[in-house]
């Protein structure tokens, strides 16, 4: 069963986006709040990075396309990326791991089953093993956070619009 959960804030990105042209130094202030917001996220998922996983992920994979496994990399991989694109993404911000072969740690068995996933599975538990119990860990904290982001982003657009 697939794990899903989305918080939804219409108009935020494009708020953002306005915010920036009129009022730089306060959106700056709101990415620099949101990547607080987002610390925990990323420090329990860098946390559950494993040090080492399988034997074979200490080698190179097929012609050099992922590279040898270093948990190190892959904690430094994980961030939060932001968005102001208009696009159709819906996200303004996510929290991400950028490693390829962190990606296949964490998701390989997600949906279909091989040799990989059954060892990993046995070895580190079921996909998602790393980003999305992280969340789940911290989401109650982040989404109280962040709403109170999009009250200070509310209040200043009405501000703005007022004068």
């Amino acid at each position: 069963m697939a794990a899903n959960a989305t918080v939804t804030v219409t108009g935020v990105k494009e708020t953002l986006r306005e915010l920036g042209k009129i009022e730089p130094d306060l959106a700056k202030q709101i990415k620099a709040d949101v990547k607080q917001i987002t610390a925990s996220v990323v420090a329990d998922a860098k946390s559950a990075v494993p040090n080492d996983v399988l034997s074979g992920f200490a080698r190179q994979w097929q012609g050099g396309r992922l590279t040898p496994f270093s948990s190190e990399q892959v904690r430094k991989s994980i961030t939060t990326r932001f968005s102001n694109r208009k696009r159709g993404a819906v996200a303004v911000f996510a929290v991400v791991m950028k490693s390829a072969i962190g990606t296949v740690i964490d998701m390989a068995g997600r949906s279909s089953t091989g040799n990989l996933a059954n060892a990993l599975e046995a070895r580190l538990g079921r996909a998602s093993r790393i980003m999305w119990p992280a969340y789940e860990r911290n989401a109650t904290q982040v989404e109280q956070d962040l709403q109170r982001v999009v009250d200070v982003i509310q209040r200043e657009t009405n501000a703005r619009l007022v004068r």
